[in-house]
């Protein structure tokens, strides 16, 4: 989450209209995918809540595993997205 934070801290600063996030450490730091995704998708959007304006925010799956994973915790009713 700090990770997230940090780098959006840096959009902000910049004036950013549009990020690219991918599954951050669950890759060759073998993060469990699962949780990786939930700390994406419920610190990204709490922050756009916070008041940081971006017009676009992309999760970068690679690989089916990771774009599954995204889609079944955005699709379900876990989280809340308010945009």
């Amino acid at each position: 989450a700090a990770c997230y934070d940090s780098v959006l801290d840096l959009a902000l600063e910049q004036a950013v209209l549009s990020i690219a996030f991918p599954a951050i450490s669950a890759g060759i730091y073998v993060y469990p995918l699962e949780l990786a995704s939930c700390v994406a998708i419920r610190t990204v959007p709490a922050r756009i809540v916070a008041g940081l304006s971006l017009h676009k925010i992309i999760f970068c799956c690679f690989g089916s595993d990771t774009i599954a994973t995204y889609n079944h915790l955005i699709s379900s009713n876990l989280f809340e997205f308010i945009g």
